[in-house]
């Protein structure tokens, strides 16, 4: 929990930092709002899609299952589409950044002899 937490605060002020960089300082106070607005709108609908898989799979019987088995199953349901999003999107971001320091770096890490 920890980590999550670290990797959140984290993610967060990046996000804030690159959302508000190149703006005027008339223009902050609405590119603060706009990304406030998408954060919550995101978790809203994260949040909404997630127990929607959870409440579907926990509400499908299956015969001969253990009626304390099936909210384990709809929460682990939704916990393992959660973590694939998570993993795809790290996947996508590595891939960008090592398109961004490329660009910077043409020749590659510079290493010392």
């Amino acid at each position: 929990m920890f980590l999550l937490a670290l990797g959140f605060g984290l993610g967060v002020i990046a996000l804030t930092q690159a959302a508000v960089y190149n703006t005027a300082s008339h223009e902050a106070g609405v590119a603060s709002a706009l990304l406030n607005s998408a954060q919550q709108i995101g978790v809203a609908l994260g949040l909404a899609v997630l127990a929607g898989i959870a409440a579907t799979v926990t509400g499908t019987s299956e015969p001969g299952a253990a009626a304390d088995a099936q909210p384990v199953a709809g929460y682990g349901s939704a916990l393992a589409l959660a973590a694939f999003f998570t993993s795809w999107r790290l996947g996508a971001d590595a891939v960008d950044s090592a398109k961004y320091w490329a660009t910077w770096y043409p020749g590659g890490p510079r290493r010392r002899r």
